[in-house]
């Protein structure tokens, strides 16, 4: 974990056992919300939830390291355009793609 997540880093997850074994052997810093008790959210001196980084099953279920710099992109175009309507965001796509050529090449 170390290679991926920052040291200062707090790790928010569910109550799954194997985030807590995660967490305890890397020493940072563990959230959790308990989801079996219907929480997903928690306010408090900041929102503790694991929400995100959950979606990423629904849409990619292997998360290849040779295309993780495209997974993250997408993730960001989506999330930084999360308040827009579906027509504003396509036409961000488009606009932003105008006058690129799109091609799809073999990682390094």
């Amino acid at each position: 974990m170390g290679r991926h997540v920052a040291p200062n880093a707090t790790l928010m997850t569910d109550e799954a056992h194997m985030y807590k074994m995660f967490a305890e052997d890397s020493g940072r810093k563990h959230e959790t919300v308990m989801h079996s008790r219907k929480e997903y959210v928690r306010q408090g001196n900041s929102t503790i939830h694991s929400n995100t980084v959950e979606g990423i099953n629904g849409t990619f279920h292997h998360v290849s390291r040779a295309h993780l710099a495209r997974y993250c992109d997408e993730f960001a175009f989506r999330y930084e355009r999360r308040k827009a309507s579906d027509s504003d965001r396509t036409k961000s796509l488009v606009l932003n793609a105008e006058g690129k050529r799109l091609t799809y090449q073999q990682p390094a």
